[in-house]
């Protein structure tokens, strides 16, 4: 999942700096990379939660 994220991220990144015209592109750019990290963060925070609770089922303990 990580490895086409960051690949799209940084052909994304490379497109920008290459037609780099305005303001408003460099700030839709860094809208665009922080909801991707932020959506990232988001499925890791998932998915550690998900690790966290099948380690008590297999533990028996809280």
């Amino acid at each position: 999942m990580f490895g086409s994220l960051s690949k799209k991220l940084v052909s994304f990144i490379q497109f920008n700096l290459v037609n780099k015209s305005s303001v408003e592109q460099h700030q839709q750019s860094f809208f665009f990379i922080t909801y991707v990290f932020g959506d990232a963060q988001r499925q890791v925070k998932t998915i550690l939660r998900k690790l966290k609770a099948y380690v008590v089922k297999i533990d028996g303990t809280t």
